[in-house]
């Protein structure tokens, strides 16, 4: 009875916050390309420049900025038990409400449900991956679930892993034919899955790939495979973010029909020009996904751990090669944005949160302050939930929004220093 008692409290102060109308004075806030003055009013939750007939409460701020509440459009983080007190209250601190997991485990997932739920933090899933036998992700969970943290070990343990199936059908799913998807389909539907991840690993070699045992890892779905999948995804609604590695694996991506491919091709390039071409997409693919209203994630801060040379037997990060890798991501996202892609920022990165890519994109010059903004505040948010109003300060959209205390158009370092966060009217940072 008390458990019910508290659940109907919960219920009466939500409504009961979200009933009120609230007018937002002294802020200028961003319209898309701008920040500008105008009335605003929250009004049940949502934004509205009508001012109502009874105004419950003022917030006055005397001068700060508001956005649309920041989007993380690729990360492992928060699918599972590990370090998630912190990465919850990180991204409340740094205003990142909308976050897309683009891996993890459908039994990580329900560990974090209530931590999630309570924080109000929104946040969509694919659970595990798709891929083929001994494919990626395969050797990033499985040696995890063998309690293998070190490289070294999972080296010496090489047998052992590709043995094991602790977290199959559950981390990630091995799908080799048209079979194996029909038998697996409604098992993976069980774990609801709120987009479906799709693995394209040099797609073009996938038989040699797929056909040798002891490669582990750099591997996924054949493309006739893959097309089933996503036909079969799209019966369901459920949208399809791709890995992909080159540029074919980028080309069979929007020939199969997928949404959103999760990284930029090449992001793994380690910078010799002997290979570039593998990686390099033509204006007409850029074309192409304009027309199929397929979105790029970035991803691009991941790349700085691929940029190596090969010294006694050891891999060394060489200053070089990672100079030629930022000079292609900058021509590659140029040509994104001269073509209209719509290009997420996304970090891929254990851990850290959407300004690890944020600074990087910064730092290199890849992106300016206006186009940054847009895409955390706008882009993201739309592409993680599409079916919802967000994303924007305007009409009827969810009163989700940061507030700032400078102009990050002038200072994008302001992103950062957030002073409150709300959702749906309310004030929700830690």
């Amino acid at each position: 009875m008390k458990f019910l008692t508290s659940i109907i409290v919960l219920i009466s102060f939500h409504l009961s916050v979200n009933a009120q109308n609230i007018e937002i004075k002294n802020a200028s806030w961003f319209d898309g390309q701008k920040f500008q003055k105008r009335k605003l009013f929250i009004k049940e939750g949502l934004f509205t420049f009508a001012q109502p007939d009874t105004v419950h409460k003022q917030i006055d701020l005397q001068g700060k900025f508001i956005l649309p509440a920041y989007g993380e459009a690729h990360t492992h983080n928060l699918s599972n038990n590990y370090g998630i007190d912190y990465l919850i209250e990180q991204y409340l601190n740094e205003g990142i409400l909308y976050i897309q997991v683009l891996g993890g485990s459908h039994k990580g997932r329900l560990d974090v449900r209530n931590k999630i739920l309570q924080s109000k933090l929104q946040v969509s899933y694919s659970n595990g991956g798709i891929t083929c036998t001994l494919g990626h992700p395969y050797t990033i969970y499985e040696p995890l679930a063998m309690g293998i943290y070190n490289s070294s070990e999972r080296k010496r343990r090489k047998e052992e892993i590709r043995d094991s199936r602790l977290v199959e059908n559950d981390a990630y799913w091995f799908f080799d034919s048209i079979e194996d998807v029909d038998n697996k389909w409604d098992q993976l539907l069980i774990t609801k899955p709120d987009v479906i991840k799709i693995m394209l690993l040099f797609a073009d070699r996938y038989d040699s790939l797929y056909n040798n045992t002891n490669k582990l890892g750099d591997k996924g779905l054949s493309p006739s495979v893959a097309k089933y999948v996503v036909q079969k995804a799209k019966a369901h609604n459920l949208r399809v973010f791709a890995h992909v590695e080159t540029a074919f694996d980028f080309r069979t991506a929007l020939n199969i029909g997928v949404d959103v491919v999760a990284h930029l091709p090449g992001y793994s390039w380690n910078g010799d020009d002997k290979t570039l071409i593998n990686y390099t997409l033509s204006n007409q693919d850029l074309l192409n996904a304009k027309k199929n209203n397929v979105s790029i994630v970035t991803t691009a801060s991941i790349s700085k751990n691929y940029a190596n040379i090969r010294v006694d037997d050891k891999l060394v990060f060489n200053q070089e090669r990672f100079n030629k890798v930022i000079e292609y991501q900058k021509e590659l996202i140029k040509r994104i944005i001269k073509y209209k892609v719509n290009l997420s920022v996304g970090s891929d990165v254990y851990s850290k949160t959407l300004f690890e890519e944020v600074n990087y994109l910064k730092e290199h010059n890849i992106l300016n302050n206006l186009q940054i903004i847009n895409s955390i505040c706008v882009v993201n948010p739309k592409l993680i939930f599409p079916y919802r109003k967000i994303g924007e300060i305007n009409e009827g959209y969810e009163a989700n929004f940061v507030v700032l205390d400078s102009n990050p158009l002038v200072n994008i370092n302001s992103l950062k220093n957030i002073q409150d966060l709300y959702f749906k009217g309310s004030s929700i940072k830690m």
